[in-house]
């Protein structure tokens, strides 16, 4: 937990590369507001970020045996999240265009590296299997895009999530990164080189678990968060262009370093909201006094563990037990089909709330109950101020008869 919190700042090392441009991707890398929240909650992300960009920095490294390194830091990265298997296939991909003499030596590189990555996979690999059925990261690629192509709204489906992404891809621009990105991207496109070829794979490579996700009802910006990678170099790109037109250089530096610190200061006051927080609490203490299992609400559900801490405290570490029931909703595009799941799951409560990321019947729920007769409420926090969400209880027997 203590290396995740620090996630973000010690990405910025490998990221840094001995020139002023490219101290300038790490230091937007360092204080882009959206990584340093997301590194306070002490998750996975950071160090999925941390192993990816050491992989990508030691993979253009001039020192050819620091390649092996790169195959073992994206292995390891494939442990925190699965989504590192694509960087991994970037750069299975990429190493013939950074190797094209395809000599002895070069295939026999080529076969250490690959093995390595599958040498320190192999254990949580079997493990997976062994315990759950399935590896967790292959098989999970398997299976979702079989569950996309099988969908009889396939193409509605992906164009909807292509859609969510577009968004969400403008909005993690803010406030730093449209600055320059975009001069960036021009210059991307001219006089295409190996690293440049690397950064415009990289971005439409990763993109594809984001678009899954979006066209999932999974909406978040944690898609995206490695891609921030990739963003402080183009970011490097556009001010190198912007700083050819400048004569004192180092002092529009140093007002760029000052004006990054002030946009990240102020997005995250903005950003973070204690009311909300604290009502998003009060509601995961109701939820756990009055039910034994829900459905997911992320990321206001991330406080039931908090307030199961809160209830039982004093108590060791050891003694933590959080058995709780939540039961995923935001893949589910029919309220009918989740209640039969949840039905098995042995899951008899729904929370509802005002929260914008929610499949489109959560939404008619909170908007209009009285249609839902089989739904019983039982706790009704509506008069918060920024967060409202209503429990019921799933009267399973009138639903049959519905």
């Amino acid at each position: 937990r203590y290396i995740s919190v620090t996630g973000v700042q010690t990405c910025a090392l490998p990221i840094f590369i001995d020139s002023k441009y490219a101290l300038i991707g790490a230091f937007v890398f360092a204080f882009e507001p959206r990584l340093i929240q997301n590194s306070l909650l002490g998750i996975t992300d950071s160090l999925y970020i941390l192993a990816g960009a050491i992989a990508v920095t030691l993979f253009f490294s001039n020192k050819d045996k620091l390649i092996y390194l790169a195959f073992i830091a994206i292995g390891l990265g494939s442990y925190v999240r699965q989504e590192a298997i694509f960087i991994f296939f970037l750069m299975f991909a990429f190493y013939w265009v950074r190797y094209p003499k395809r000599g002895r030596r070069t295939i026999l590189r080529f076969i250490l590296c690959i093995s390595l990555f599958f040498l320190i996979l192999a254990p949580i690999q079997l493990y997976r299997y062994s315990a759950a059925g399935h590896d967790g990261i292959f098989s999970r690629i398997t299976e979702s895009a079989s569950e996309i192509s099988s969908n009889e709204n396939f193409i509605v489906r992906i164009v909807t999530g292509f859609e969510i992404f577009l968004k969400f891809l403008g909005w993690v621009q803010i406030p730093i990164f449209i600055f320059a990105v975009p001069i960036g991207i021009i210059v991307l496109f001219k006089k295409i080189d190996t690293y440049k070829s690397f950064i415009m794979s990289g971005v439409i490579l990763l993109s594809l678990p984001a678009i899954y996700g979006y066209s999932s009802n999974a909406y978040d910006t944690r898609y995206l968060y490695f891609q921030y990678v990739f963003f402080c170099g183009i970011f490097s790109l556009g001010i190198k262009r912007l700083l050819d037109f400048q004569k004192r250089k180092n002092f529009f530096l140093f007002l760029l370093c000052i004006g990054i610190v002030i946009a990240s200061f102020i997005f995250l006051d903005l950003k973070i909201n204690n009311q909300h927080q604290m009502e998003a609490f009060k509601v995961s203490k109701a939820v756990l006094e009055k039910t034994n299992g829900i459905n997911s609400y992320y990321p206001e559900s991330s406080f039931l563990k908090a307030g199961q801490v809160s209830s039982k405290w004093p108590f060791l570490s050891s003694q933590m037990n959080f058995n709780f029931k939540v039961k995923d909703i935001q893949t589910y595009s029919s309220l009918n089909q989740y209640l039969m799941d949840a039905k098995k799951d042995d899951i008899k409560y729904m929370l509802v709330d005002n929260s914008q990321n929610r499949p489109e019947f959560i939404k008619k729920i909170f908007e209009n109950d009285t249609d839902f007769t089989f739904l019983k409420k039982i706790d009704d926090s509506t008069n918060g101020k920024s967060y409202r969400a209503k429990i019921y209880e799933i009267e399973y027997d009138k639903l049959e008869k519905d």
